[in-house]
């Protein structure tokens, strides 16, 4: 019960008493002195006695009435707040788990990336016998090239012995 309706049933149950103890004493002194001006106050303050008892019944009620309302909300918001308080974890679950996958992702992109970068064996097997065979190609032409130098030194070198030759027996006639 709240502060102003506690203070309004004290102060209507001050007024009862009030009112019941002057009751009282007119009843005192209606039995001292009965009459029929004296019967009809009584009858009055015995039908505002009787109001105000209903009065205060229905305020009770009321009040009762009240209390068990907001007890009632009270206890819908509590519900509302766990419900809310567990979409609130589950959300936060879904988005730890969607974090978690987006991570992931990078990671197997990433690694993706590496793996289109760098061969697999086989292929790299592959890439290194031709890359060997063409070494071994190039060396051939090489050491080819190499002889065919060779000779032409040879044959420069004879053709040079020869220029010195002839122009020797050349100068010699």
């Amino acid at each position: 019960m709240d502060a102003a309706a506690r203070r309004k049933v004290d102060v209507d149950l001050e007024g009862d008493e009030k009112r019941l103890i002057s009751l009282n004493k007119m009843y005192q002194t209606w039995l001292k002195e009965p009459s029929k001006e004296g019967l009809r106050l009584l009858q009055v303050q015995l039908l505002q006695c009787k109001n105000g008892m209903l009065r205060a019944t229905l305020m009770s009620r009321a009040i009762k009435d009240r209390t068990a309302m907001l007890a009632s909300e009270s206890q819908s918001f509590a519900e509302q707040i766990a419900a809310r308080g567990q979409l609130l974890q589950q959300r936060l679950q879904e988005m730890n788990e969607a974090r978690r996958l987006r991570d992931n992702k990078q990671q197997y992109d990433l690694i993706a990336s590496l793996i289109r970068k760098y061969p697999d064996q086989s292929t790299a097997k592959r890439k290194s016998d031709q890359l060997r065979a063409e070494i071994e190609e190039v060396k051939k032409s090489n050491s080819a090239l190499k002889a065919q130098l060779e000779m032409r030194k040879k044959h420069m070198h004879v053709i040079a012995m020869s220029l010195r030759e002839f122009k020797r027996s050349f100068e010699q006639e």
